[in-house]
């Protein structure tokens, strides 16, 4: 009777540090995201690397969730700006030959 307690004790600290662990992935992907991969010259993503490993999250996961986070890109704009600026040109053009 004591053993099926043991089990639900090990599957709440189990959970609990997934909860952990997600939420230092994310933050670690969100620092790559905003700073670059390279711990070096990314100030936030070395503390966010530091803080995982210090809670024995595996490098290997560490460097999934870098690898998974996309870099900034250096010049924001949609994805259909040319089709934006088309149809702002042909909008100007008809509204002076009209």
């Amino acid at each position: 009777m004591a053993a099926q307690w043991k089990q639900a004790g090990r599957e709440a600290n189990a959970q609990k540090k997934r909860q952990l662990v997600s939420k230092l992935v994310r933050e670690i992907m969100v620092a790559a995201k905003l700073g670059g991969p390279d711990p070096d010259l990314n100030s936030r993503l070395a503390a966010a690397v530091e803080k995982a490993r210090k809670a024995s999250v595996y490098r290997d996961t560490i460097e999934r969730a870098v690898r998974k986070a996309p870099a900034r890109r250096t010049i924001k704009s949609p994805s259909n700006w040319s089709r934006m600026k088309a149809s702002r040109h042909t909008k100007s053009q008809s509204s002076s030959n009209a």
